[in-house]
């Protein structure tokens, strides 16, 4: 039987951040953005490694505002954001 392995080697997730009707989700999870600022920040991305500092942010619609923040919120956390905006459906 192999053996596990080290936690150093395991690998590391992206975080998934969802922007829709003015609610942030991340990992799954329905959150304020004061609450998703804490949360953020507890993952410490700025120790992770460049691939897994990644934070996927998924919108839709057109709440800048909402979008503006959520990057702040990731940047100031030590993460990197990239976009994937989907189109709104009706």
């Amino acid at each position: 039987m192999p053996a596990p392995m080290p936690q150093s080697a395991q690998v590391e997730k992206n975080v998934a951040m969802g922007l829709r009707n003015g609610q942030i989700s991340i990992d799954g999870k329905m959150m304020t953005p004061e609450e998703a600022a804490v949360y953020l920040n507890g993952l410490q991305l700025g120790r992770r490694s460049n691939e897994a500092r990644v934070v996927i942010i998924s919108s839709a619609g057109q709440n800048y505002q909402l979008l503006h923040r959520a990057m702040a919120m990731i940047e100031a956390a030590g993460g990197i954001v990239c976009l994937n905006e989907t189109a709104e459906t009706h």
